[in-house]
């Protein structure tokens, strides 16, 4: 039942859109997003980034490249995927009051 629940709820939210998918990057999706309206799909970034290293094929740094410029810098719109790094608010508290985040 919970699985029919949780069915439900994911078709009332692609009742706004279409969504844009990471090709091959479906073992690396979170769950949905909702951005002025539109569903996204919400990717885990370090899924994705260890995706695209493979087996040491490629150093995190040029995953880093590929994943900023011909994946996150592609935008399809309001449903352009969303990637997160998963944390608790206490860390990014810290990285904000440290003076990381140019967010302003």
């Amino acid at each position: 039942m919970k699985d029919l629940c949780k069915a439900c709820e994911v078709q009332g939210i692609l009742t706004g859109g279409t969504l844009h998918f990471v090709d091959k990057m479906d073992h690396a999706i979170v769950g949905l997003a909702v951005r002025s309206g539109r569903p996204c799909v919400v990717y885990d970034r370090a899924q994705v980034l260890d995706a695209i290293m493979g087996d040491g094929q490629l150093t995190y740094s040029e995953a880093e490249e590929i994943m900023t410029n011909r994946i996150e810098g592609v935008g399809v719109g309001r449903s352009t995927p969303v990637f997160i790094v998963p944390c608790m608010a206490k860390h990014i508290h810290m990285a904000v009051d440290c003076g990381i985040s140019d967010a302003d």
